[in-house]
């Protein structure tokens, strides 16, 4: 199990459970559970009653490690591939408006099934777009191949009518993971969340 991505998913998800962990990145919930149990002890992960959160320390180690990713990777293949995120991501952040709100501006009730239909063939348009630039990004820091899976998961959830799954915060939606992978590709490219908010990148 890559330690990393358990520590980088608890950051940037805020509060982890080992089910949660478990799914996210395909290992056994065992091997989560004896892994937080490990960082608890170091001090880089707390407990509570709702899962598991970095420390302020365990902060500090994640940011090293990233660090010490960075160094071992392309980080000129890195950036560009990042550039090519931030395009997608404009129609990405473009589709959950429509989600959320209809085209006069008032708040998308989801009473007209026509209406959402359109909005996820629009995300499964961008998906099928996206997808291959998600695998060379895979393909360039290894650490981050559950993202791809995780958003092909959410958008098989909504094919098959759940549409909770387009952008519900408290599970892996397609917008909770699109973000995550966010945060992670700024992370590994020395970026961070107020200085692209202010360059007009970050969701």
């Amino acid at each position: 199990m890559n330690e990393l991505a358990l520590l980088q998913l608890a950051r940037v998800k805020g509060l982890l459970s080992a089910e949660a962990a478990s799914i996210a990145l395909g290992v056994d919930g065992e091997s989560i559970s004896r892994a937080f149990e490990e960082f608890l002890a170091k001090g880089w992960l707390g407990s509570t009653a709702r899962g598991w959160r970095l420390t302020p320390e365990g902060r500090k180690i994640v940011s090293r490690m990233v660090e010490e990713e960075r160094s071992a990777l392309d980080s000129d293949a890195l950036s560009a591939l990042y550039r090519q995120f931030c395009e997608v991501n404009a129609e990405l952040k473009a589709t959950m408006t429509a989600w959320q709100l209809r085209a006069d501006g008032t708040p998308n009730e989801h009473t007209d099934d026509d209406y959402d239909r359109a909005v996820v063939a629009r995300l499964s348009l961008l998906h099928a777009g996206a997808d291959p630039l998600i695998e060379q990004i895979a393909h360039a820091a290894p650490r981050l191949a559950h993202y791809r899976k995780r958003l092909a998961a959410a958008l098989d959830k909504i094919r098959q009518g759940e549409p909770a799954f387009v952008a519900r915060p408290i599970i892996d939606s397609y917008h909770t993971v699109w973000f995550e992978l966010h945060e992670d590709l700024m992370a590994i490219n020395g970026l961070t969340r107020a200085a692209e908010a202010r360059a007009g990148r970050a969701q």
